[in-house]
């Protein structure tokens, strides 16, 4: 596991980076980088979770064959999403506690 440490949050563009642990800015800036990280990991889980139960059959063939430019980028994000969701729910959680005291 990845030890954190913990500071004030910056406002938004700003991510932190898990693997350098220190925060970063992107390189280009868009509309969609306002949104918090928790929604964007959100929904693309879930739009991966329709894709596994309604598009069955492309979803084998993704698994089973592995050789197309989908697979290691969906393996990738999980992989990323399963190391760094902890830490953005605890964000999350605590930005919530401190705002109600």
């Amino acid at each position: 596991m990845y030890s954190f440490y913990f500071k004030k949050n910056l406002p938004l563009p700003f991510r932190f980076h898990l693997y350098n642990n220190q925060y970063c800015l992107p390189n280009k800036l868009s509309k969609e980088m306002f949104l918090p990280e928790l929604i964007i990991h959100y929904l693309l889980l879930y739009n991966l979770s329709m894709i596994a139960r309604y598009e069955t059959e492309w979803w084998a063939e993704l698994l089973k064959t592995r050789q197309t430019y989908d697979y290691p980028i969906i393996q990738s994000f999980i992989e990323q999403t399963m190391n760094k969701a902890p830490y953005i729910c605890f964000e999350f959680l605590n930005a919530k506690i401190h705002n109600e005291c």
